[in-house]
């Protein structure tokens, strides 16, 4: 698939799974595999994506809403750089696109990046099962970008996915049952 082929597959409502190569995504990948020796031996099999963000439609383009580089941002996916990434789609009618773009702009720019949470409660979550972060709406103020996309997916699913959005990596969104792929590009 080429790139404006995969740019034109991608709808309102989709995670865009991105695989990076660099510390904070080779960190990513670490904690995603702690979880068990099952899902190390999975992602070291597979290579799986390792950052992720919302496909949303606003002001006649279509954007890349993530939590990346300090901050809630949003970017146009046609300007956004797209190396090995993936589409993952919700079941239809599973998510309200309405309600998902409200809240993915409703943080853009407010809400910072929480290193804090992906560093060090990640680690002690996947070593121990316990978390030991702020949860619910608190959590809100710093959010990585599985904890991001999980958030808006749950208010725009009326709370049927991801109720605790504060645990999710990641992985939790591409590999959730009620997601399919969509499609996928490589450069």
């Amino acid at each position: 698939m080429t790139k404006d082929k995969f740019i034109l597959k991608a709808k309102p409502g989709d995670t865009i799974a991105f695989k990076y190569t660099n510390l904070l995504g080779k960190l990513v990948r670490f904690f995603m595999a702690l979880g068990s020796k099952e899902k190390a031996k999975k992602l070291k099999d597979r290579a799986p994506y390792n950052h992720c963000g919302l496909i949303i439609e606003d002001d006649g383009y279509t954007w890349v809403y993530e939590s990346s580089g300090g901050y809630i941002r949003r970017v146009k996916l046609k300007d956004r750089e797209l190396k090995d990434v993936a589409l993952y789609r919700p079941k239809k009618d599973m998510v309200s696109i309405d309600k998902l773009k409200t809240i993915a702009t409703h943080y853009q720019g407010s809400a910072k990046y929480d290193y804090l949470g992906l560093i060090w409660h990640q680690l002690v979550y996947q070593l121990t099962g316990k978390w030991i972060g702020k949860t619910g709406d608190i959590a809100s103020k710093r959010m990585y970008c599985g904890e991001y996309n999980a958030k808006c997916y749950k208010y725009a699913s009326d709370s049927v996915l991801f109720q605790d959005w504060w645990l999710i990596d990641p992985e939790d969104i591409y590999n959730n049952r009620y997601f399919r792929k969509a499609g996928s590009y490589q450069s």
